[in-house]
């Protein structure tokens, strides 16, 4: 080949090359952070849970309209009764379950158990301190407690017997 020729099939090659990362940059859109593709996440498995539970009720479109803002607030309340601070049995969150977990908006609970955590995290720290916070997170938990007990009731005021076995059943009634 002669060396226009090479030249020519080079500019081509780059000129291609250009154009399909040009066409690329256009079709995909810039990368998410974190957060929004942990929300995405959390969205995708909420609308799952509610799907498997509109399924488990034999509810119709239009009685799940009804039932779906109360599912939502138990489930919300027990999620947030069962926060243990920053920490678990096997230590902090790792991977899908922790970018998703920081998406969400801290409850009361979880604020007072970072806040309980961080004083155990300081060797220092005063035992009244500790007991303080301690304190803090167990009020925080009795009120979520009591919210969640109401947000069962008002649930519980729309089901019928059966519905309300399944969702005793599927751990979202008591």
């Amino acid at each position: 080949m002669s060396g226009k020729r090479v030249a020519g099939l080079l500019v081509l090659m780059v000129l291609s090359v250009l154009g399909w990362k040009v066409a690329s940059a256009q079709n995909n859109p810039p990368p998410r952070s974190d957060k929004a593709r942990a929300q995405e996440a959390l969205t995708r498995f909420q609308q799952r849970v509610l799907e498997n539970v509109k399924k488990e009720l034999g509810s119709t479109d239009e009685e799940f309209k009804v039932l779906q803002p109360r599912i939502l607030k138990v489930l919300e309340l027990q999620f947030q009764s069962r926060v243990i601070g920053n920490r678990g049995m096997f230590g902090r969150a790792r991977g899908p379950a922790a970018s998703i977990v920081a998406a969400l908006p801290q409850s009361d609970v979880q604020k007072t158990a970072t806040a309980l955590q961080e004083v155990l995290d300081r060797k220092d720290s005063k035992p009244d301190d500790i007991k303080a916070r301690l304190s803090d997170l167990r009020q925080a938990r009795a009120v979520v407690r009591e919210q969640l007990v109401q947000a069962q009731e008002d649930l519980r005021e729309l089901l019928t017997i059966r519905q309300e076995a399944t969702l005793v059943m599927m751990g979202i009634l008591e």
